[in-house]
Protein backbone atom coordinates (compact mmCIF):
# COMPACT_ATOMS: atom_id res chain seq x y z
CA UNK A 1 0.00 0.00 0.00
CA UNK A 2 2.81 2.39 0.81
CA UNK A 3 4.49 1.66 -2.52
CA UNK A 4 1.25 2.24 -4.41
CA UNK A 5 0.69 5.48 -2.50
CA UNK A 6 4.22 6.72 -3.27
CA UNK A 7 3.98 5.78 -6.94
CA UNK A 8 0.68 7.72 -7.02
CA UNK A 9 2.81 10.88 -7.01
CA UNK A 10 4.77 9.86 -10.11
CA UNK A 11 3.88 9.65 -13.78
CA UNK A 12 2.81 6.23 -15.05
CA UNK A 13 6.01 5.93 -17.10
CA UNK A 14 8.15 6.39 -13.99
CA UNK A 15 6.14 3.78 -12.14
CA UNK A 16 6.43 1.32 -15.01
CA UNK A 17 10.20 1.80 -15.07
CA UNK A 18 10.98 1.91 -11.33
CA UNK A 19 8.45 -0.51 -9.79
CA UNK A 20 10.42 -3.56 -11.00
CA UNK A 21 13.58 -1.98 -9.56
CA UNK A 22 11.87 -1.53 -6.21
CA UNK A 23 10.60 -5.11 -6.25
CA UNK A 24 14.05 -6.46 -7.19
CA UNK A 25 15.56 -4.41 -4.36
CA UNK A 26 13.08 -5.77 -1.84
CA UNK A 27 13.79 -9.33 -2.98
CA UNK A 28 17.56 -8.76 -2.73
CA UNK A 29 17.36 -7.29 0.77
CA UNK A 30 14.99 -9.92 2.12
CA UNK A 31 16.91 -12.78 0.49
CA UNK A 32 20.17 -11.55 1.96
CA UNK A 33 18.81 -11.06 5.44
CA UNK A 34 16.94 -14.38 5.45
CA UNK A 35 20.04 -16.13 4.11
CA UNK A 36 22.19 -14.50 6.79
CA UNK A 37 19.79 -15.64 9.53
CA UNK A 38 19.73 -19.17 8.09
CA UNK A 39 23.54 -19.33 8.04
CA UNK A 40 23.64 -18.03 11.61
CA UNK A 41 21.21 -20.75 12.69
CA UNK A 42 23.49 -23.36 11.15
CA UNK A 43 26.50 -21.84 12.93
CA UNK A 44 24.59 -21.87 16.22
CA UNK A 45 23.64 -25.51 15.72
CA UNK A 46 27.22 -26.53 14.96
CA UNK A 47 28.50 -24.61 17.98
CA UNK A 48 25.83 -25.96 20.30
CA UNK A 49 26.27 -29.57 19.24
CA UNK A 50 30.05 -29.39 19.41
CA UNK A 51 29.88 -27.66 22.83
CA UNK A 52 27.52 -30.37 24.07
CA UNK A 53 29.69 -33.17 22.64
CA UNK A 54 32.82 -31.71 24.24
CA UNK A 55 31.12 -31.29 27.61
CA UNK A 56 31.28 -27.50 27.71
CA UNK A 57 29.09 -25.69 30.20
CA UNK A 58 25.91 -24.02 28.91
CA UNK A 59 25.97 -25.32 25.31
CA UNK A 60 22.63 -23.68 24.48
CA UNK A 61 23.88 -20.29 25.65
CA UNK A 62 27.07 -20.75 23.63
CA UNK A 63 24.96 -21.67 20.59
CA UNK A 64 22.85 -18.52 20.97
CA UNK A 65 25.92 -16.32 21.37
CA UNK A 66 27.45 -17.92 18.27
CA UNK A 67 24.28 -17.44 16.25
CA UNK A 68 23.99 -13.78 17.20
CA UNK A 69 27.65 -13.04 16.55
CA UNK A 70 27.52 -14.89 13.24
CA UNK A 71 25.04 -12.26 12.00
CA UNK A 72 27.99 -9.85 11.84
CA UNK A 73 29.70 -10.45 8.49
CA UNK A 74 33.43 -11.19 8.28
CA UNK A 75 34.31 -10.95 12.00
CA UNK A 76 31.33 -12.27 13.96
CA UNK A 77 32.10 -15.94 13.44
CA UNK A 78 35.73 -15.39 14.44
CA UNK A 79 34.72 -13.66 17.67
CA UNK A 80 32.32 -16.53 18.41
CA UNK A 81 35.08 -19.07 17.74
CA UNK A 82 37.40 -17.30 20.19
CA UNK A 83 34.67 -17.34 22.87
CA UNK A 84 33.99 -21.03 22.23
CA UNK A 85 37.69 -21.88 22.43
CA UNK A 86 38.11 -19.94 25.67
CA UNK A 87 35.13 -21.68 27.26
CA UNK A 88 36.45 -25.03 26.02
CA UNK A 89 39.78 -24.20 27.64
CA UNK A 90 38.00 -24.15 31.01
CA UNK A 91 37.12 -27.80 30.45
CA UNK A 92 40.43 -29.09 29.05
CA UNK A 93 43.16 -28.32 26.57
CA UNK A 94 42.09 -31.16 24.21
CA UNK A 95 38.52 -29.79 24.26
CA UNK A 96 39.84 -26.35 23.33
CA UNK A 97 41.92 -27.77 20.49
CA UNK A 98 38.96 -29.81 19.25
CA UNK A 99 36.71 -26.73 19.35
CA UNK A 100 39.26 -24.68 17.45
CA UNK A 101 39.51 -27.38 14.76
CA UNK A 102 35.72 -27.68 14.51
CA UNK A 103 35.31 -23.92 14.21
CA UNK A 104 38.06 -23.56 11.61
CA UNK A 105 36.53 -26.32 9.47
CA UNK A 106 33.03 -24.90 9.84
CA UNK A 107 34.13 -21.33 9.07
CA UNK A 108 35.94 -22.48 5.95
CA UNK A 109 32.81 -24.28 4.77
CA UNK A 110 30.66 -21.28 5.64
CA UNK A 111 32.97 -18.75 3.96
CA UNK A 112 33.75 -20.73 0.81
CA UNK A 113 30.60 -22.75 0.24
CA UNK A 114 27.56 -21.41 2.08
CA UNK A 115 28.02 -17.62 1.87
CA UNK A 116 28.95 -17.56 -1.83
CA UNK A 117 25.84 -19.59 -2.64
CA UNK A 118 23.58 -17.39 -0.52
CA UNK A 119 25.01 -14.06 -1.69
CA UNK A 120 25.46 -15.03 -5.34
CA UNK A 121 21.82 -16.01 -5.64
CA UNK A 122 20.48 -13.21 -3.50
CA UNK A 123 22.45 -10.17 -4.62
CA UNK A 124 24.71 -11.14 -7.52
CA UNK A 125 27.76 -9.39 -6.07
CA UNK A 126 31.35 -10.48 -6.58
CA UNK A 127 33.25 -11.70 -3.52
CA UNK A 128 35.58 -8.67 -3.71
CA UNK A 129 32.65 -6.26 -3.81
CA UNK A 130 31.05 -8.02 -0.86
CA UNK A 131 34.18 -7.78 1.30
CA UNK A 132 34.90 -4.18 0.27
CA UNK A 133 31.34 -3.03 0.98
CA UNK A 134 31.30 -4.73 4.37
CA UNK A 135 34.64 -3.23 5.39
CA UNK A 136 33.72 0.29 4.30
CA UNK A 137 30.26 0.29 5.84
CA UNK A 138 31.52 -1.34 9.05
CA UNK A 139 34.12 1.39 9.43
CA UNK A 140 31.46 4.06 8.94
CA UNK A 141 28.45 2.58 10.77
CA UNK A 142 29.96 -0.18 12.91
CA UNK A 143 28.16 -3.48 13.42
CA UNK A 144 24.88 -2.22 11.95
CA UNK A 145 26.74 -1.08 8.83
CA UNK A 146 28.40 -4.47 8.49
CA UNK A 147 25.07 -6.28 8.73
CA UNK A 148 23.29 -3.99 6.26
CA UNK A 149 26.19 -3.53 3.83
CA UNK A 150 25.44 -6.33 1.40
CA UNK A 151 21.69 -5.65 1.12
CA UNK A 152 22.35 -1.96 0.49
CA UNK A 153 25.00 -2.80 -2.09
CA UNK A 154 22.46 -4.98 -3.87
CA UNK A 155 19.93 -2.15 -3.88
CA UNK A 156 22.52 0.30 -5.22
CA UNK A 157 23.52 -2.16 -7.94
CA UNK A 158 19.88 -2.64 -8.97
CA UNK A 159 19.20 1.10 -9.08
CA UNK A 160 22.38 1.87 -11.02
CA UNK A 161 21.63 -0.90 -13.53
CA UNK A 162 18.21 0.60 -14.22
CA UNK A 163 19.48 4.19 -14.24
CA UNK A 164 22.07 3.27 -16.89
CA UNK A 165 19.65 1.23 -19.01
CA UNK A 166 18.56 4.07 -21.34
CA UNK A 167 22.18 4.97 -22.13
CA UNK A 168 23.09 1.31 -22.77
CA UNK A 169 20.11 1.02 -25.12
CA UNK A 170 21.13 4.19 -27.00
CA UNK A 171 24.72 2.98 -27.31
CA UNK A 172 23.57 -0.43 -28.60
CA UNK A 173 21.32 1.30 -31.12
CA UNK A 174 24.18 3.55 -32.28
CA UNK A 175 26.45 0.53 -32.71
CA UNK A 176 23.80 -1.18 -34.81
CA UNK A 177 23.32 1.91 -36.94
CA UNK A 178 27.06 2.41 -37.45
CA UNK A 179 27.54 -1.28 -38.27
CA UNK A 180 24.68 -1.25 -40.79
CA UNK A 181 25.97 2.04 -42.25
CA UNK A 182 29.50 0.68 -42.81
CA UNK A 183 28.24 -2.53 -44.47
CA UNK A 184 26.07 -0.72 -47.02
CA UNK A 185 27.82 0.16 -50.34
Amino acid sequence: NITDWLFGFTPATAEARWRPVLEDSIVAVSSTLIGNVAVSCVAATVAGLSAWALGLPFPIVLALITGLLDLIPQIGATIAAVILALVALTVSTPAAIAMIVIQIIYQQLENHVVYPIVYRRAVELSPFTTVAVVLVSASILGVVGAILAVPFAAVIKTVLREAGAPRRERMAQERLESASGSVAP
